[in-house]
């Protein structure tokens, strides 16, 4: 599917997720694909309010647990309860991506599973036009470091970013944590270990 072809403007979309701030984030890149409409819910409770009352085209749940209710019981409900439209699109929008994560998720019943965070170069790898927004007038180096993480690390290879990390990244031999008032040595730590990238 390329994402010229794709027409949100008729459509809305539900995200639950409990985080205040990853819902947002959600709701902004629906309203900038164009969406008519999107809703957001803080829990499975106000999820299953403004479904009965919109009737969302989309629906995107994170799998959370806890006080807010748990997101596979809320795609589960929807699939097998009195939704006003059980055959609703449902992504899982999560930071979990384990093989069994993604199919407990299927097996609940969503059509689709999202991992988060979602970038722009991963939406225009799968077809879709994607947009940045940056308030700087220019982009360019501001004498800060960036450390990555090995899952970091993972995620921009999967990307195809692994012959830029290659060329471009520096691997200090170690690392030292200091303390955060004056910032005196607590620790160093010695990185020089070479591990084979996935």
């Amino acid at each position: 599917m390329n994402g010229d072809d794709f027409d949100p403007s008729g459509l809305t979309a539900l995200v639950v997720d409990e985080n205040h701030y990853e819902r947002g984030i959600s709701l902004d890149q629906l309203r900038s694909m164009g969406f008519r409409r999107v809703i957001g819910a803080a829990n499975t409770a106000e999820g299953w309010e403004a479904l009965r009352k919109s009737n969302p085209n989309i629906v995107l749940v994170e799998w959370f647990h806890g006080n807010g209710g748990d997101g596979l019981d809320f795609v589960r409900r929807v699939r097998n309860g009195d939704a006003p439209n059980r055959a609703v699109s449902m992504f899982m929008l999560t930071a979990r991506g384990t093989q069994a994560d993604v199919e407990v998720a299927r097996l609940a019943g969503v059509d689709g599973y999202l991992r988060k965070p979602i970038s722009a170069l991963a939406l225009q790898q799968l077809g879709f036009r994607a947009t940045v927004y940056e308030q700087a007038p220019q982009l360019g180096e501001v004498g800060a470091g960036l450390s990555l993480s090995p899952t970091a690390v993972h995620g921009l290879n999967w990307l195809g970013m692994r012959e830029v990390l290659e060329t471009k990244a520096y691997k200090p031999e170690d690392q030292c944590v200091r303390h955060y008032k004056d910032a005196r040595p607590l620790v160093w730590i010695r990185l020089a270990l070479r591990l084979p990238l996935p």
